[in-house]
């Protein structure tokens, strides 16, 4: 809620299992939706006027702490709760211009700790939660001099920090991707040459098969738990 004391800040309120009423200051107005852990973490990211981005983390027991600042950045999404309760969330660091490439870096939160995970090129969505814990972020290396020659990547990212990447996808990822029940993401990209569109699939290592779509890609949804498919 804004605070009342300064109308340029905003105040987070929990209320505990037991009605007890704790309030946290932020220093600013500009906030992205709390985001909330099984255990009762809950996350929120802020900006100020200067781009600099921090992250409010309040543990289950109500005590907190803030990381960053983060600067220059923007939010790729909203933060994401893995499968594994830990909280994900992706910043990016914009290219600055011709002939460059941005970077990725993926903040993990486990109660008021977090952990920094650094990713070459810039990232395209929000992470996606994997169904065995951690999650999956899509970066490409697109050079704003070309927009249209670029790589894409996929990286898995554990729970602890650790990462694996695919090799690079000569595309451009289109849309947010997908992850099915047994792990395997799926990603739409299209081809550098203008030709079409293909669905990128990876299994966490190995090689990434590229399966070709007639038409323009809608964005890939989930059935019943069943690996992603495509809605034409």
């Amino acid at each position: 809620s804004p605070g009342n004391a300064n109308p340029s800040s905003t105040t987070v309120v929990r209320v505990s299992t037991t009605n007890t009423v704790q309030t946290y200051a932020l220093g600013s107005t500009q906030t992205l939706p709390p985001a909330v852990a099984p255990d009762g973490s809950a996350y929120v990211v802020e900006v100020n006027d200067t781009q600099n981005y921090s992250v409010l983390a309040i543990g289950p027991d109500g005590s907190s702490t803030t990381s960053g600042p983060y600067n220059p950045a923007l939010v790729a999404g909203f933060a994401v709760t893995g499968s594994d309760g830990k909280t994900y969330i992706t910043l990016a660091t914009p290219s600055s211009g011709p002939n460059s490439i941005g970077t990725t870096k993926v903040l993990i939160f486990d109660g008021t700790s977090a952990n920094v995970v650094q990713l070459v090129g810039q990232p395209t969505a929000e992470p996606v939660a994997a169904p065995n814990g951690g999650v999956y972020q899509v970066t490409d290396d697109v050079d704003q001099s070309n927009p249209a020659l670029a790589d894409t990547f996929i990286t898995k990212i554990t729970s602890a920090g650790s990462t694996t990447t695919s090799p690079a996808i000569a595309a451009v990822p289109f849309g947010t991707g997908r992850a099915g029940s047994d792990g395997t993401f799926y990603v739409v990209v299209s081809n550098e040459d203008g030709s079409g569109q293909s669905v990128a699939i990876w299994n966490g290592s190995g090689a990434v098969t590229l399966a070709p779509i007639t038409g323009m890609a809608s964005p890939l949804i989930d059935l019943d738990s069943s690996p992603s498919v495509m809605g034409l």
